[in-house]
């Protein structure tokens, strides 16, 4: 693994949220509160792609963010859902928790996926090589007024190709600079399968645990893992985690 630890390792595996295939239902245009998640600068960001540093990425890596369906391709779908399996399969918590998936279901769930991205709301992000998928996750917002300072990160795959190569690193940060720069939100939160090394990743990026349900999450009769929670505070001027 050319000296890569086991929590980049594990990291690569899958960082994410580890409950069930998703289902995504962002509440109708026409009921959303006026003035929730409404930031001066979400024009910039739903028009960011953004190619990072190549010494410390693979070469012709970039990152672009997808906000409407209309963005993705049926070929990008099939990539996206092909690396969703793939991760899944090898042992990923990225929300199929009984592998081995079948390649039908995860496609069924990119479509959900995809249909419903929303540029207020739901917000995909990729990172590509040669426009070959390297990695992914979701951004989720909440349109309530109480909670519309802060969302959820979801998924972060990374294709087993790129396994330590610094894809999952990279999706975080710009997640992070995204959030803080160009939609002015206060924190973000995600949810981690305990057992499997994914709080150090996070850690190491200033991410803090700030629970955990512990034994929520069975995958077999003696086998139960904690569902850890995590959050990281935010400001308008972070432009990475923290070191």
């Amino acid at each position: 693994m050319s000296g890569k630890s086991n929590v980049e390792v594990a990291a690569c595996l899958a960082p994410a949220v580890t409950v069930g295939p998703p289902v995504f239902r962002p509440p109708p245009a026409e009921g959303r509160t006026p003035g929730s998640w409404r930031h001066p600068s979400v024009s910039l960001f739903l028009q960011l792609h953004q190619t990072m540093d190549v010494a410390t990425r693979p070469d012709g890596f970039t990152l672009q963010w997808l906000t409407r369906p209309s963005m993705v391709t049926s070929q990008r779908q099939s990539q996206i859902a092909k690396c969703w399996q793939e991760v899944s399969n090898a042992g990923g918590a990225v929300g199929f928790p009984f592998p081995p998936v079948e390649i039908d279901e995860v496609l069924a769930a990119t479509r959900d996926l995809v249909v419903s991205l929303d540029p207020l709301l739901i917000r995909l992000l990729i990172g590509t090589v040669d426009d070959a998928i390297a990695g992914w996750l979701v951004l989720v917002g909440n349109d309530g007024p109480v909670t519309s300072h802060w969302a959820f990160v979801q998924r972060v795959p990374t294709d087993l190709a790129f396994r330590g190569t610094g894809v999952g690193r990279a999706l975080i940060e710009e997640v992070v600079r995204a959030a803080a720069q160009e939609l002015g939100l206060k924190s973000l939160h995600i949810e981690v399968r305990g057992g499997a090394g994914l709080e150090a990743f996070y850690e190491s990026m200033g991410w803090t645990e700030v629970g955990r349900w512990p034994g929520s999450l069975r995958f077999d009769d003696d086998d139960y893992r904690d569902n850890v929670l995590m959050a990281l505070p935010l400001d308008s001027s972070t432009h990475s985690p923290p070191a």
